[in-house]
């Protein structure tokens, strides 16, 4: 019950943001870039805390928005117990792998973790304050070294995860946010991203379920355009 308050929430912000910036006046278009931290609401194996990275967009005369997102969300490092059960492990840090002299730039078996999404929406303003919205989709992906093809022992330990036994999972999302003029070209962003899975319940209907909740701080360089 709580996961669908969440996103029904979402969705009644994206629709009441993306109104009232259209309605009362237009945001400034053209391009933007921003450099993005992400904490996520429900940390899991695969999002994390936090994430860092950067987010592009444009924005189109009469509200329509473009947005890509890419994240880093961390790295996870493995190693070959020879003692308790003799097999491949996650260590919960740097600190617990038994690397020897090896350093961590040269560790070999490792995952790194990235979220990648696209979406459209709205975007407005009222005042000095912008306002935007999207509906999209954003992919969870685990990333491997080259080596796990000699290891399938170490991939199939490492690929398994939230997502399932699968390297890539594709979510809905639905942000809403706020940006705020700081001086200049450059603004702060503060937005809420939920994203969605289906599931198929014991009836074999397809219902829609939270899967987690983002909140995204950025700073924000815009290119050209006009108000």
């Amino acid at each position: 019950m709580a996961n669908r308050r969440g996103w029904v929430v979402a969705v009644v912000l994206v629709l009441l943001f993306g109104y009232s910036g259209v309605a009362h006046s237009q945001a400034q278009t053209g391009g933007y870039l921003s450099a993005v931290v992400a904490t996520a609401l429900q940390p899991d194996d695969i999002i994390g805390s936090l994430g860092a990275g950067f987010q592009g967009g444009y924005r189109f005369p009469w509200g329509l928005l473009l947005v890509g997102d890419v994240l880093y969300t961390g790295t996870d490092y493995y190693y070959f117990d020879f003692d308790d059960g003799r097999e491949w492990r996650q260590a919960g840090s740097w600190r617990e792998v038994p690397s020897g002299s090896v350093r961590r730039g040269d560790w070999p078996f490792y995952r790194t973790r990235f979220l990648l999404g696209g979406a459209a929406g709205l975007s407005g303003s009222i005042a000095r304050v912008g306002l935007f919205s999207t509906v999209g989709f954003m992919l969870s992906i685990l990333d491997f070294p080259d080596i796990s093809e000699d290891y399938p022992e170490f991939a199939d330990a490492a690929i398994v995860s939230s997502i399932g036994n699968d390297d890539v999972q594709v979510s809905t999302s639905v942000r809403a946010g706020v940006v705020y003029p700081v001086g200049g070209s450059i603004s702060g962003q503060l937005s809420y991203m939920v994203l969605l899975t289906t599931e198929e319940d014991d009836f074999g209907e397809r219902e829609w379920l939270q899967r987690n909740g983002l909140i995204y701080l950025g700073v924000t360089v815009n290119f050209g355009g006009r108000r």
